[in-house]
């Protein structure tokens, strides 16, 4: 990201503080399907989850560090709430003003997909998708997280998310009044 690692951090503490997690995830979450019928491929046969859920962590920071954990949890229909995505999203200084943001996670397929048809055609869709959806979600995230720090600037808010509950996970909500991510209007 062309942006600070002070800044990046300030921000991503703002995406958490504020909610917006969730609506970045959400957008990514589409992009996987979307590049899979772009490359031509047959959708799987089996039902593609939704997101239901974001959940995360607070923000961790230090000194040229800082560390959050996020998970997503989709469903199928008529399956339980899975966890699709668990991921540990770090920026790092990457310059003067410049911020490496890296993603180092797990994402799995839908529950109802049978570990056989993985190697088979729907394996095909599902082998596109996961690292198409993951790519644009890092995407989003840096572009909110660039926007989130000129909003932690200017009001001069900064520091972790919000309160965790008693497993520590925080559930990320759309919160009214936050600026639009890219792509939505």
């Amino acid at each position: 990201m062309d942006l600070g690692f002070d800044a990046a951090q300030a921000g991503l503490a703002n995406l958490a503080r504020l909610g917006a997690l969730e609506r970045v995830s959400d957008q990514a979450h589409g992009e996987g399907p979307a590049a899979v019928a772009e490359a031509g491929q047959p959708g799987p046969a089996w039902p593609v989850a939704h997101l239901v859920e974001v959940r995360h962590r607070d923000l961790i920071t230090g000194p040229g560090s800082a560390h959050l954990m996020l998970r997503w949890l989709a469903a199928g229909p008529g399956s339980a709430a899975f966890a699709a995505l668990d991921a540990d999203i770090t920026p790092t200084p990457g310059g003067d003003e410049a911020t490496v943001l890296a993603l180092d996670g797990v994402y799995r397929p839908p529950l109802c997909c049978p570990d056989a048809e993985l190697d088979g055609p729907d394996g095909a869709a599902v082998r596109l998708a996961m690292p198409a959806t993951v790519r644009a979600f890092v995407g989003r995230l840096a572009d909110a997280v660039t926007r989130a720090a000129d909003d932690a600037g200017s009001s001069g808010s900064s520091g972790s998310s919000g309160s965790s509950g008693s497993s520590g996970w925080v559930a990320d909500h759309d919160l009214p009044g936050l600026p639009p991510v890219a792509g939505t209007a």
